[in-house]
């Protein structure tokens, strides 16, 4: 396992989250895999880990696979492995899906501290990842002088995630005034650490502000991660798209739209105009809303009612 800690940590899209692994809560530094080469894992013993870690949360044990299949994915990317090694997660996973509203999102950014609340605006109007807006530097930045610009994502879980997206006017303005603050940097992190800037900041750096931000602005707590922040924007930024899954993909830095999937939420409305249209075209009786007929939205709530009663 030391071959794979270090296949992990030192390589040159490496980051301080990548040291995440040295603090992982789950067995695998215990289990056969640690005694393996890189080339004898398969994703067999990865079934036998979760078989025999049964005990734990399927997100906890996911957490250790996620990092065993980032390191072998990086392991093959640098030529360390002849051919990609699939490792299947442990099902019955949670994700958390929060979406918060419009009224709690301005209440959040409201009561949060900088930098935590920048960081906080990238990601909820341009969909970024946490780890991505946390090590973001100067020369991937573009401004524009007609006052907009784009941001450079040059490293990611996948080829997918490294992209290029335009800025939000709010997010133009918070940029340019640290640009500014700054003294218009041709280099360095825009989020460097206080005592240590030469290093960027993450997730520890802003759990405290987080915490502070949640107490100070009343939004329920509840499953409510810095990620909720990312299913937010996600989720209004593919209403924009409307529902176009593959623009959506692209905007997430996803490589497959099965996990953009999670952030598509069609409401009854939607659907009803697509059978609506649908019908129109074929020339068809019209859908949607009657008082002789039950809604699509009706209907819906009817059936998750019937569900929780089973």
């Amino acid at each position: 396992m030391k071959e794979l800690q270090a296949v992990f940590v030192s390589g040159p899209a490496a980051t301080d989250g990548a040291l995440s692994w040295n603090r992982s809560e789950t067995c695998f530094f215990k289990s056969s895999i640690a005694g393996l080469r890189l080339d004898e894992i398969n994703d067999s013993q990865a079934q036998e880990f979760i078989r025999k870690n049964r005990r734990l949360w399927a997100s906890a044990i996911n957490r250790g696979l996620r990092t065993l299949r980032r390191a072998l994915n990086l392991a093959y990317q640098w030529a360390k492995l002849d051919k990609p090694i699939k490792v299947t997660l442990a099902a019955g996973e949670k994700m958390r899906e929060r979406v918060l509203t419009s009224e709690e999102s301005t209440r959040y950014l409201n009561a949060c501290p900088q930098p935590s609340k920048d960081c906080a605006t990238l990601i909820l109007d341009e969909g970024h990842r946490p780890s991505e807006v946390f090590a973001l530097c100067w020369p991937h930045i573009l401004f524009n002088e007609d006052h907009t610009g784009l941001i450079q994502i040059v490293a990611g879980k996948s080829k997918a995630a490294r992209r290029i997206l335009p800025m939000t006017p709010r997010v133009f303005d918070l940029l340019w005034a640290r640009y500014e603050k700054s003294g218009c940097p041709s280099d360095g992190w825009i989020f460097p650490r206080r005592h240590m800037p030469e290093r960027h900041i993450n997730g520890d750096s802003v759990k405290e502000q987080h915490k502070k931000a949640l107490s100070v602005s009343g939004v329920e707590p509840f499953e409510f991660v810095p990620c909720s922040l990312r299913h937010t924007g996600l989720t209004q930024l593919g209403e924009s798209a409307g529902g176009n899954v593959f623009v959506l993909a692209r905007i997430a830095g996803h490589a497959s739209i099965t996990t953009t999937q999670r952030y598509i939420h069609p409401q009854a409305d939607a659907i009803n105009d697509v059978f609506g249209a649908s019908q129109r075209r074929l020339g068809g009786h019209k859908t949607g809303h009657t008082s002789e007929t039950l809604s699509l939205e009706a209907a819906q709530t009817k059936s998750e009612s019937s569900d929780a009663t089973v």
